[in-house]
């Protein structure tokens, strides 16, 4: 009898669309952290409004999204709540979590619980551990970064009172009005993506849908390797970009701009106008332009091309061809280790 290999047929994946209180508070809480293009005025805005205090506190705060534990709450100060009553010991367990679940997706081996607890507890080790994994998802290492986190787990419980101090001023300042405002577009926008009812398809026939992107990005298919359910989080603020965060091996949890998709049957008129104003925003920048006809007269771009046409910086460059992908002006495709526009 010829040898036969079978293909398993793919498995159906569940997508859930919901407001997510607390890890969409988290998430523009992290986007003061950034300096990215394109988003919401509400981050340029309070970003100028910040003490030089607040931003350090921000910036040394955001790693709490490992202490959301996968789960949903009912809002971003009931987990706040939470966060003061835990005993200091269960953030570092919720440490481990990550370290096996990181190790196991990219890393194709996951230590056992023992071997999680010794990582924390040996600094050299630990950021080998974090290098490997910044290799691993194409992200930049920051040694200092890492070796501060090393310290804080080894006495979390004063990172846990800087964490709930921090986000309770933040969210009393900058956020709880700010909130009440989009949760009426927020709401309409997760509705109009349940009225499509994607429920039971493949996972690569429908997120790209979801994103609005013509592909899944690379870096997280190692991530979604497996997953049985979607959490598609509206957000206000992040503008054209995607955040996957707080996932492990069954669930996954992406953060995307609130919009109406096509083809759903709920509608909601500052949604489109909000939408509208993003992709205009994308061309009200003469270097933008420019890149577009650039990559119309030859075909595609890379990021040395703009750099050697336009004498432009690396990060320059790279900020608007990433602007201009995230807002579907331009597609990127990977050839020979390098991003194609």
């Amino acid at each position: 009898m010829a040898d036969m290999a079978f293909i398993e047929p793919e498995k159906a994946v569940r997508f859930r669309f919901s407001l997510e209180p607390a890890h969409n508070a988290l998430c523009s809480f992290c986007l003061l952290n950034e300096n990215r293009e394109g988003m919401h005025e509400w981050v340029t805005q309070t970003m100028g409004k910040l003490s030089e205090q607040q931003r350090v506190d921000n910036r040394e705060t955001c790693e709490a999204g490992a202490y959301l534990d996968n789960r949903s709450w009912p809002s971003f100060p009931a987990w706040l709540d939470d966060l003061e009553r835990r005993e200091p010991s269960s953030l570092i367990q919720s440490h481990l979590r990550k370290i096996i679940f990181k190790s196991r997706i990219y890393l194709g081996s996951a230590p056992d619980l023992r071997e999680a607890e010794l990582l924390l507890r040996d600094r050299t080790a630990y950021i080998s551990f974090c290098r490997d994994i910044c290799s691993k998802a194409d992200c930049e290492f920051n040694e200092d970064e890492c070796i501060r986190e090393h310290e804080k787990l080894q006495d979390p419980a004063p990172q846990q009172k800087r964490i709930v101090s921090h986000f309770r001023e933040m969210w009393e300042s900058f956020l709880e009005k700010e909130w009440q405002r989009v949760e009426p577009l927020l709401t309409d926008s997760a509705a109009a993506f349940e009225s499509l009812k994607l429920g039971g398809q493949p996972l690569k026939e429908v997120l790209p849908r979801i994103i609005d992107r013509e592909t899944v990005p690379d870096p997280w298919t190692p991530l979604l390797s497996g997953i049985r359910e979607v959490v598609f989080i509206p957000s206000a603020h992040i503008g054209p970009y995607l955040l996957l965060i707080d996932g492990d091996e069954r669930t996954a949890r992406i953060v995307g701009r609130a919009r109406i998709p096509a083809g759903a049957t709920v509608r909601s008129a500052e949604l489109s106008r909000s939408e509208l104003l993003m992709r205009l925003g994308a061309l009200g920048d003469e270097s933008r332009l420019r890149i577009l006809e650039l990559a119309a007269q030859a075909g595609e771009v890379t990021t040395q091309d703009v750099m050697e046409k336009m004498n432009m910086s690396q990060s320059s460059a790279s900020r608007h061809l990433s602007h201009l992908a995230a807002t579907g002006y331009l597609t990127v495709r990977i050839g020979e280790g390098i991003k194609r526009f």
